[in-house]
C-alpha cells in the first residue's frame, strides 16, 4: 500500500512539473511573437 502512494505521489509530480514546464514553453514563444 505505502509503495501505491509513492507510485501516485510520483506520478503527481511528474504532471506538475510537465505542465509547469508546457506553460513555461508557451509563455516564451508568446514573449517571442509579441
Amino acid at each position: 500500500m505505502h509503495d501505491k502512494q509513492k507510485q501516485t505521489m510520483l506520478a503527481l509530480v511528474q504532471h506538475n512539473a510537465s505542465s509547469a514546464w508546457h506553460r513555461h514553453e508557451m509563455l516564451r514563444s508568446a514573449m517571442n511573437a509579441a
